[in-house]
């Protein structure tokens, strides 16, 4: 059973807990905190999950995470109060907004704290974001490898068999490594 509370209101809260609504048998919501109560009291019933007026009232239910759910702007100090409370957190996207709060929550990360980022980008900045990387070079020592294959196939392509041929033909996927012990993808 994974248990996880969620600070915030925002839309992909609400995800969360119908994730966790439609699998009971794997997660469970120990609660939530909102500075709207009211607006959380209209959305929230349907979840049955408990409403906190603060963020140490959500830890004391011992969630394993905390997700985030909040404005820009208050993402980058939510995190680090979770951090001092030793807190993993699973944030939203941008965790943070100006490139020294990028630092400063790095710095968090190097001296233990677990903060994950999800989001959902679209595909071309996604790609955007990889190349620019690619050209640049690492942004710091790393810790977490992920592997993304693409191909870009022709843009009308009838022939599967040449469809396949394009993908065969691409030797180097896109790869970000943050992780040293992370393998590099095989061409």
């Amino acid at each position: 059973m994974i248990r996880f509370g969620v600070v915030g209101a925002g839309w992909r809260a609400r995800f969360f807990l119908k994730i966790a609504r439609a699998c009971p048998d794997r997660f469970e919501v120990t609660g939530i905190v909102t500075r709207d109560r009211k607006r959380a009291a209209k959305w929230l019933p349907p979840y049955d999950v408990p409403l906190f007026k603060s963020l140490d009232d959500l830890i004391e239910t011992r969630p394993q995470f905390v997700v985030t759910s909040v404005p820009w702007g208050v993402n980058p100090s939510l995190l680090t109060a979770l951090a001092n409370k030793d807190m993993p957190a699973l944030s939203e996207t941008p965790p943070a907004t100006t490139l020294e709060e990028m630092i400063d929550l790095w710095h968090l990360v190097e001296y233990g704290a677990k903060i994950a980022v999800f989001g959902t980008v679209p595909p071309a900045t996604d790609a955007r974001g990889t190349d620019r990387l690619h050209r640049v070079g690492p942004l710091g020592p790393p810790n977490v490898c992920q592997c993304v294959g693409r191909a870009r196939l022709p843009r009308h392509q009838p022939n599967p068999a040449a469809a396949r041929h394009h993908v065969r033909r691409r030797r180097n996927p896109r790869a970000v490594v943050h992780r040293a012990d992370c393998q590099e993808p095989r061409p």
